[in-house]
């Protein structure tokens, strides 16, 4: 959330802009009720919440310094995005419904808008790399950060 904010101001189209900061706030949103919901599992320890592994923080990095507008968005909504699919729905099937249902509540709301959020990224990426070239330029850029 924090690397996509940093990137608004230098984002020109406008609706890209408000988009974009519309779904930053579903994420916080999401975010904020996760946060929330820790606490209420019983022994949460926020100082014993462990760093991400070295790849994820390396994509992390690369993700953050990106150049282009093509990039940031390769990295959003052809990486980040679709691995938070993956593990929020690997977290769901593995989870109790019944005894877990209002984390599983929450994580299906963000898997919902995560879903929706990147099949948009998607549409938005093909329509700027319309040319082969720019859309090797996207794959290639892909590769990197895998």
């Amino acid at each position: 959330m924090e690397t996509v904010a940093g990137w608004l101001a230098t984002i020109a189209p406008l609706e890209l802009k408000i988009e974009l900061s519309y779904q930053l706030y579903e994420d916080a949103c999401h975010s904020d009720a996760l946060r929330q919901r820790l606490p209420e599992l019983g022994e949460f320890n926020a100082a014993a919440v462990q760093p991400v592994n070295a790849e994820f923080e390396r994509f992390l990095n690369e993700l953050t310094n990106a150049r282009s507008l093509i990039q940031r968005l390769v990295g959003v909504f052809w990486l980040l995005r679709p691995h938070l699919i993956r593990v929020y729905s690997q977290h769901i099937a593995q989870s109790d419904t019944v005894s877990d249902q209002p984390t599983v509540r929450l994580l299906r709301q963000t898997l919902d808008d995560h879903t929706r959020f990147a099949a948009w990224g998607d549409t938005l990426i093909c329509s700027l790399a319309q040319e082969v070239e720019q859309l090797r330029y996207a794959a290639d850029w892909s590769d990197h950060l895998t």
